[in-house]
């Protein structure tokens, strides 16, 4: 055996064993990373549900502007107010439906079909668009659908631990996280 042979056959181990050693650290560091990427995206689809539904109830209010103050009827919410939404994507929960899927994930409380927002006894209370567990176009219901357990991971504050539960866009113009530990969020006035 020539000696050029041994070294050549010494380094191609050498290199083989510390390629290995590189993908078994790169798989370490990728599992170990999936654990804190993971809650980040759940944490990242309910910044941009919690913004879909606040826009949307926005758009509810603004088609009620131009419709002597009523808000929407139930039926056909959604092509009603897409003017108003200004793109078909906020329709679509992050969480289990992506623009262009036949899924939407958002429904509209039918106490407020119709209705006029001086009829409203208590708007902060009163529930039109919220997290919906039917996935359909035009989803309306008696504010029966929301999904349980929640759909989102959302903290509180800062230090806080994640809390589960769902938004809720209210008659009064904003929206907020409800988590599944609270019992708030009356369904319509």
């Amino acid at each position: 055996m020539r000696l050029d042979e041994t070294a050549t056959g010494s380094w191609l181990r050498m290199v083989l064993v510390t390629g290995l050693c590189v993908v078994a650290i790169v798989a370490l560091v990728g599992y170990l990373l999936r654990g804190i990427l993971i809650p980040l995206q759940a944490q990242g689809q309910s910044v941009l549900c919690s913004s879909n539904v606040f826009r949307l109830t926005q758009a509810m209010r603004m088609y009620s502007d131009d419709y002597d103050q009523r808000f929407p009827p139930s039926a056909g919410w959604m092509e009603r107010t897409l003017f108003y939404a200004g793109d078909e994507r906020r329709y679509h929960c992050p969480a289990v439906s992506r623009p262009g899927e036949a899924r939407y994930g958002y429904a509209m409380n039918d106490g407020m079909s119709a209705k006029f927002r001086s009829d409203v006894d208590d708007p902060d209370h009163a529930a039109i668009v919220y997290d919906s567990g039917n996935l359909a176009r035009n989803a309306h219901d008696a504010f029966a659908s929301l999904p349980h357990p929640g759909r989102h991971l959302v903290r509180a504050q800062k230090g806080a631990p994640l809390a589960r539960g769902n938004f809720v866009g209210y008659a009064a113009g904003f929206a907020k996280f409800v988590s599944d530990a609270a019992k708030s969020g009356k369904p319509s006035s």
